[in-house]
């Protein structure tokens, strides 16, 4: 098997190697036909003899034709992966496998089978000089050097894996990644998988598996968009560009060139680069709809910041690079400016009259793609334009083979607007852009890096763009990608002068600018003072809870989870069920969480679940399309996603709600009607409830122990069905709140009247108790049923009135001290 692999591999460096290297002919090629162009110049003006004219001619034609035969010659070196796999529905991992590896694949591969194994540390020493890896590695913060350096120290020089595994796992990956051989690329992720010291190596330097697999993509694109660039001169390209006479043919457009943009002629001027490699599949789909025959119009559909400009720039360019069907070559793409075509104009005719010499223009010239944004403005109110109605103008021009529009609008407008009148929507193919996915978010954020990195002369690292696209996602979330990823990057470019790091941009360094932005912890806990909160975090709760032990351990460790790195990304900081009677603390655990954990009480968002309970309550939670009203919870969410959850009550919701908070429980996010994603991976999720409180009631009343009664009341819910077991099982923990027992009440009352203090404090005096205080309201402020709520209400009623009344009646000035006595209050 060894010597089939090697004499393969041997095979095919022998062949290249005898054929004149593909680059050096195009450098002879791209020569001979600038001096052929310069001897028929030469020629027309008599300055070279006839001589001289056929040399240049032949020479031209030689190079030609090696060209030509060099590029047959490649392509029959090595067979094609997927032909291979469409002829043969599979393919067999240990024979012919060389045969698809790629010239410098195969040069990796020189001296590294040993027997029918592989050498690991020889082939990754080979990958660490290969000369394209240079870019991987720079992107993943390691040289080359380093690489080495690692390889060498973690990988042992006996490491052997079976070649013909490696060949097979190779081509698998090949196949994948869209490769017709199997490249260096795939050679390496590979190996690299079949290593686990070096995987760990790498891991402890803040390199993994999927920054390997992006980066190696990442060069991947960098080196084919060279190639294009390089390969402009292509003689199919010269064949299909644009003929100035033939533009001259088509018709004159004056008030419409007053009102708008030609994006195909900004395009040619400014000659700027589009990043559209994350809109591929929308532009095909809009060349679609307009090169066809009979009516053809289009609707972008998508939300502002998806990328719907980038779409119509895309298709415009790939016109003036002659890259469209024939039928749309001589196309201009023009933008037009309604608002601004109808400033000064008030009466209904002018308006009509408008619109109409612009449309009938448009249609005359023959050659005009129009663009007009925000399309549903201006057929809103029946199709009004203040007293014009716009929409009969529209559909008759629609309905013409010879008028092509392409009409933007976003959700809302289309829902009510466009998807309401039948007869005007069925005119337009509806192109939606949806919001990008962090992948093709990330692909677009790679595009844009050389020109950021050339502005601010610094580099940014992969893993640094994965966490600005992760990050983006679930702390900005009134902006949709690729808008909020974008505007982040180009924000963490120009914080970077006040980075530590000289010239690099690292992931430590987003996460410090997004937290100072944001307020949101993100890097793992470092400081002293945070350490110390998180691990004290149950006593510092109990500083205003009394009992309950289990519940505050519960959310503790949740927290303590996140903050180390170990929550589940896809999923809340934690989800908590609170069970038990009024007044034993549920809501004031939340609210001490809140204060300590996010800073403050105002950090909750509360939703009273007894509001929720109609027909309607979906609706109401997720926004309406027939009322067009937007969703007041999930935009809340969205201002302030480091926030705390609570859902009061929630027996009381409607169960069409209950299965909507499924999603949120489990995959930390919810869709609002117009489709737009709000993220809750950085919300805690509490949920209160009073479900089984006469269950409890009836317990005490037969004089049962109320720490034992956690296990059956869970039971009691589910036997009763006040909950679905589906709908327990999303959350970390349903914890169980037992009533409060009477030497427990008593230092609830401590601790109100400890809070009563503050706020006699905040009015200039001071204010005393004694215990026998604390006692008389533990004793007449308990109540096994109502907690809590019954002390408030004593303290309320007999001490903040006692109090209050001795300093309205002036019987104490500021600075002096209330001593509250029993006496005081009976």
């Amino acid at each position: 098997m060894e010597a089939n692999i090697q004499s393969s591999i041997n095979f095919r460096l022998a062949l290249a190697e005898k054929i004149i290297p593909y680059g050096f002919l195009k450098f002879l090629f791209r020569l001979t036909l600038i001096l052929l162009v310069a001897a028929i110049a030469a020629k027309i003006l008599s300055y070279i003899d006839i001589y001289l004219f056929s040399l240049s001619v032949n020479a031209f034609l030689i190079v030609f034709i090696l060209l030509l035969f060099n590029r047959f010659s490649l392509r029959v070196q090595g067979a094609s992966l997927q032909k291979y796999i469409d002829e043969r529905g599979s393919f067999n991992p240990t024979i012919g496998l060389a045969e698809f590896l790629s010239f410098d694949s195969a040069s990796l591969l020189v001296g590294v089978i040993k027997d029918d194994s592989i050498k690991l540390r020889k082939l990754f020493l080979n990958i660490g000089r290969y000369w394209r890896f240079d870019f991987i590695f720079l992107r993943l913060g390691i040289s080359s050097k380093s690489f080495i350096d690692y390889v060498s120290k973690a990988v042992g020089s006996e490491d052997l894996f079976s070649q013909s595994e490696l060949l097979r796992n190779s081509a698998i990956e090949a196949l994948k990644r869209g490769h017709s051989k199997i490249l260096p690329h795939d050679l390496f992720l590979s190996a690299y998988r079949e290593s686990e010291s070096l995987a760990q190596a790498l891991f402890e330097i803040g390199i993994e598996e999927a920054d390997i697999a992006g980066v190696l993509a990442w060069e991947e694109w960098v080196w084919l968009h060279e190639e294009e660039r390089r390969h402009f001169w292509d003689l199919s390209r010269l064949l299909r560009s644009r003929g100035i006479g033939k533009l001259w043919a088509y018709g004159y457009t004056s008030n419409l060139d007053d009102f708008s943009q030609d994006l195909t002629r900004t395009l040619q001027i400014s000659g700027a680069h589009l990043h559209v490699i994350g809109h591929i599949k929308e532009i095909n789909s809009l060349e679609q709809t307009l090169s066809r025959d009979g009516r053809n119009n289009a609707l972008i559909l998508g939300d502002p910041g998806v990328g719907r400009s980038t779409v119509i720039l895309g298709f415009a360019k790939r016109i003036l690079e002659a890259r469209s069907p024939k039928n749309l070559l001589y196309k201009r793409v023009v933008e037009l400016d309604i608002s601004r075509a109808l400033s000064g104009l008030t009466e209904a005719g002018a308006i009509q009259e408008r619109i109409e010499q612009i449309l009938f223009e448009s249609t005359k010239a023959g050659n005009v793609i129009l663009v007009i944004d925000n399309f549903p403005d201006f057929i809103g109110s029946s199709g009004k334009v203040g007293t014009a109605n716009l929409v009969p103008i529209f559909m008759k021009y629609l309905e013409s083979a010879n008028f092509q529009l392409i009409a933007i609008a976003d959700r809302e407008g289309f829902h009510k607007h466009i998807e309401t009148n039948p007869g005007l929507a069925r005119l337009f193919d509806i192109v939606e852009i949806q919001e990008p996915d962090e992948q093709r978010t990330l692909l677009i954020l790679e595009e844009l890096i050389p020109s950021l990195e050339k502005e601010y002369k610094k580099l940014i690292l992969f893993q640094s763009l994965r966490k600005i696209v992760e990050l983006s996602g679930s702390l900005i979330q009134e902006i949709p990608y690729p808008e909020k990823a974008i505007n982040v990057l180009r924000e963490v470019f120009t914080a970077s002068a006040r980075f530590k790091n000289d010239n690099v941009i690292t992931p430590d360094n987003v996460a410090e600018f997004l937290t100072q932005r944001t307020g949101i912890p993100l890097k793992q806990a470092q400081a002293q003072e945070e350490k110390e909160k998180l691990l004290n975090l149950e006593q510092l709760v109990h500083e205003r809870l009394i009992n309950q032990e289990e519940a505050v351990r519960n959310i503790a460790e949740a927290l303590r989870r996140s903050r180390a790195g170990l929550g589940k990304k896809s999923r809340p900081i934690g989800n908590f069920l609170f069970l038990g009677p009024t007044g034993v603390g549920k809501t004031e655990t939340a609210k001490a969480l809140s204060a300590i954990y996010f800073g403050s009480e105002e950090k909750i968002i509360r939703l009273d679940m007894s509001e929720y309970q109609g027909a309607d309550a979906v609706e109401r939670l997720i926004g309406s399309k027939n009322q067009g009203g937007e969703s007041v919870f999930l935009n809340k969410i969205r201002e302030k996603p480091f926030s705390l959850l609570l859902l009061d009550e929630i027996e009381k919701a409607n169960p069409k709600v209950l299965d909507l908070f499924l999603q949120m429980l489990d995959e930390a996010r919810l869709t609002d009607v117009f489709g737009r994603r709000v993220s809750f991976t950085h919300t805690l999720i509490i949920a209160t409830s009073n479900a089984g409180a006469e269950f409890i009631r009836e317990k005490i009343s037969q004089g049962d122990d109320p720490r034992e009664l956690s296990k059956q009341l869970i039971d009691y819910v589910l036997r009763k069905g006040l909950f679905k077991p589906e709908f327990l099982n999303r959350f970390d923990a349903v914890v169980v709140y037992r009533p409060l027992l009477k030497e427990e009440m008593q230092k609830v009352a401590r601790l109100m009247l400890e809070d009563l203090g503050k706020r006699v404090n905040e009015q200039g005096y001071k204010f005393a108790y004694d215990d026998n205080l604390v006692s008389y309201l533990g004793e007449v402020g308990f109540d096994p049923v109502f907690g809590a709520r019954a002390m408030r209400r004593a303290l309320n009623e007999k001490v903040e009135s006692s109090v209050a009344k001795q300093i309205l009646s002036g019987r104490y000035r500021r600075g002096d001290t209330i001593n509250l006595k029993v006496g005081d209050i009976r």
